[in-house]
């Protein structure tokens, strides 16, 4: 199966103030699910997130999105703190863009960390 769509956002639109990019946000997260009938899921770091629930956008609660979080730094095994501004706790957490695969042609690969069991990736991609 297939992971949801996830909206990409590492950081605004040039010139648009956050107000602007939340509205963006939000068509572009009801109208994925629309498409899709899938929610969506929401990548990005916690600087863009902080600015993200700052504004209050009618029609949408951001926390009800899954998180896919990218904080890169702490090593393996560790997980990031709480994302204290969302009410649930993160879904993927990719930790660095300097990993390795085998059978992967690159020389920097993004590792994510999937928090929970098989069953729930399974449950989540819909196998």
């Amino acid at each position: 199966g297939d992971l949801p769509l996830t909206l990409d956002f590492e950081e605004k639109p040039c010139g648009w103030t956050f107000k602007q990019t939340a509205v963006w946000t939000r068509d572009f997260l009801l109208e994925a699910e629309r498409l899709s009938g899938r929610k969506p899921m929401i990548y990005a770091n916690g600087y863009f997130l902080n600015e993200l629930v700052k504004v209050t956008v009618p029609g949408i609660t951001w926390t009800d999105y899954k998180l896919w979080v990218a904080m890169w730094g702490p090593k393996y095994g560790k997980t990031p703190k709480a994302v204290p501004i969302w009410s649930t706790d993160w879904t993927f957490w990719q930790f660095t863009s300097d990993g390795a695969v085998k059978g992967v042609p690159s020389t920097r690969t993004d590792l994510n960390i999937f928090r929970g069991s098989y069953a729930d990736l399974q449950a989540l991609t819909r196998s």
